[in-house]
């Protein structure tokens, strides 16, 4: 495994590779800075505390991400998740210097789940420069349901794409809601 850890003064790559199983405990308030993040498959990357990490260029999950209560919150031009990332509140926003290569790409799965019996949160911001692309799952859905948010300056949806904010109690389906804004 290659790995250097990233501060907030820094811009290392993190590699986390094979079957390697990593726990980071970045701060959460100003989180973990990285030229490029990458998670390859067969790791698993857990992050107790949650936290957020920005990268300078590519963030790229093909692994597995466990976050705590804090959630996940992945700044970076260039995000990819081919794996799953599963915590409380997900967002994923594409931000950088480079506004015409800033694009979200996800083909995996992201499942929140809030400590109150909610579906949490997840949020795919591309901003007004970025391309949102979801050709896998987004579930957010429990008894209370969740909030499922993807907006950009262009929204693909693709066909077998899986969107579920829904709660499985007839009595909290007004506390469900799917945004999509392009």
């Amino acid at each position: 495994m290659r790995a250097s850890a990233g501060s907030a003064d820094s811009a290392d790559d993190l590699t986390i590779s094979g079957d390697a199983n990593w726990c980071i405990h970045p701060p959460a308030r100003d989180g973990a800075r990285f030229a490029n993040f990458v998670v390859e498959a067969g790791a698993t990357l857990t992050v107790p505390g949650g936290t957020v990490i920005r990268c300078a260029g590519e963030f790229t999950n093909s692994g597995v991400i466990r976050a705590g209560k804090g959630g996940v919150q992945v700044h970076a031009g260039q995000i990819e998740n081919r794996g799953a990332i599963h915590t409380t509140i997900v967002k994923l926003k594409a931000e950088g210097e480079e506004c015409n290569s800033l694009a979200i790409h996800n083909s995996g799965t992201i499942r929140t789940m809030g400590g109150d019996g909610s579906g949490g949160r997840i949020s795919l911001v591309g901003g007004c420069r970025g391309k949102v692309t979801n050709s896998g799952a987004l579930c957010a859905a429990r008894m209370i349901g969740g909030d499922v948010d993807i907006s950009g300056l262009e929204v693909l949806v693709k066909q077998g794409s899986v969107i579920d904010a829904s709660a499985s109690s007839q009595k909290n389906l007004n506390r469900t809601s799917l945004e999509l804004l392009s």
